[in-house]
C-alpha cells in the first residue's frame, strides 16, 4: 500500500497529536507535584528567616501620620528643616534639609547627635538644638 503526500501528512499529524496527548498526560502529575513543593517551600520560607526577631509586617503606631508635612521648632534659628523620621528594626534615619541623616552624620555645620520618635538633636559644637516633628 502506497501513501500519497496528503495521507502522509495526515498520518504524521495524527502521530504527533497522539504523542502530545500521551506526554501531556504523563507530565500532568509531575507539574502538580512541583506546584505543591513550590507552595510548601514558599510557606516555610515566609515563616522563619534566621536572625529576624519579629516579622517585618509589624508596625509601631507613634500616633502621627508620616505622610503629613511637619514643622520644626528651632529650624528658623539653625536653618535646618526636619522633614521626617524613618525607623526600621535596627536604626532610625532623619530627613533634614532633603538629606537622609544617621546618628553621627554632618548636615552643614551640625552633627546629628540623637534621633528620637518625634525629634532630632543636632549639635553645632557649642549647643544642642532640638528639631521637633509636629504631631
Amino acid at each position: 500500500m502506497k501513501l500519497d503526500d496528503k495521507n502522509k501528512k495526515k498520518l504524521i499529524l495524527g502521530i504527533l497529536v497522539g504523542l502530545s496527548i500521551f506526554i501531556w498526560g504523563r507530565l500532568a502529575p509531575v507539574k502538580k507535584k512541583l506546584k505543591e513543593i513550590s507552595r510548601q517551600f514558599k510557606a516555610a520560607a515566609s515563616q522563619h528567616i534566621p536572625g529576624r526577631k519579629s516579622p517585618r509586617t509589624e508596625a509601631i503606631d507613634w500616633g502621627r501620620n508620616p505622610f503629613l508635612a511637619s514643622a520644626a521648632s528651632e529650624s528658623s534659628i539653625s536653618g535646618l528643616q526636619l522633614g521626617g523620621i524613618i525607623s526600621d528594626a535596627s536604626e532610625r534615619y532623619a530627613l533634614i534639609n532633603d538629606q537622609i541623616a544617621h546618628i553621627g552624620d554632618l548636615i552643614g555645620a551640625y552633627k546629628v547627635v540623637r534621633i528620637n520618635e518625634f525629634a532630632v538633636i543636632v549639635n553645632d559644637g557649642n549647643r544642642d538644638i532640638e528639631l521637633k516633628l509636629e504631631q
